[in-house]
C-alpha cells in the first residue's frame, strides 16, 4: 500500500516527542519488523528520540504498515493510504 504523508518531510523526531521510543516498538511486538538500516538509525543515539533523528520519506516508505501505523499514532501524524 502507498501513503501519502500529511506532514513536511524529512521530519526530525526528538524529545519532544517521546510517547514512542524502542522499548515500546519491542513491546508491541514490531520492532523485529524494522529493517535493519533503521534499527541501526535509530539507534545511533542514547535513544531514538533524545538526540533527534532525521526521518525521510524513503525509511518511512521502508516501514511494514503495522510498524507506522504504531508510529504514526503514537506521534499524532497524518497520513493517507493511497
Amino acid at each position: 500500500m502507498a501513503r501519502t504523508y500529511n506532514f513536511t518531510l524529512p521530519i526530525t523526531i526528538s524529545g519532544i516527542q517521546d510517547s514512542v521510543g524502542i522499548s515500546d516498538l519491542q513491546d508491541a511486538g514490531l520492532w523485529d519488523q524494522i529493517p535493519a538500516d533503521l534499527q541501526a538509525k535509530m539507534n545511533a543515539g542514547d535513544s531514538w528520540f533524545s538526540s533527534g533523528v532525521e526521518i525521510t520519506q524513503a525509511d518511512l516508505d521502508e516501514l511494514p504498515d503495522p510498524v507506522w501505523a504504531f508510529i504514526a499514532a503514537k506521534l499524532n501524524l497524518k497520513w493517507s493510504a493511497s
